[in-house]
């Protein structure tokens, strides 16, 4: 039986698990703008506005834009968050 991994935990799922970091058989190797604006906890329209300055990396197909995992893995192990001085 195999299981299905889904929202953030599919995000994360260890890239070298199957292969050379590509989905498996079944696996999306993109999501849509809307799910990454989920699975990143922002609003739609916070990512295509993310996506249009160019923080958040998409590929446009036709007249889609999909977000290849691989970039928001890159993103998440990417981000630094400042740290605050203490007075």
């Amino acid at each position: 039986m195999q299981v299905e991994r889904s929202g953030f935990a599919a995000l994360r799922a260890d890239p070298e698990e199957s292969g050379r970091g590509l989905a498996g058989p079944g696996e999306r190797l993109t999501v849509t703008v809307p799910e990454a604006a989920r699975l990143l906890g922002i609003s739609r329209t916070a990512a295509y506005e993310a996506v249009h300055r160019g923080e958040l990396p998409a590929i446009s197909i036709g007249r889609r834009m999909v977000v290849p995992k691989v970039a928001l893995h890159r993103l998440l192990d990417q981000a630094h968050i400042p740290r605050r001085e203490q007075a």
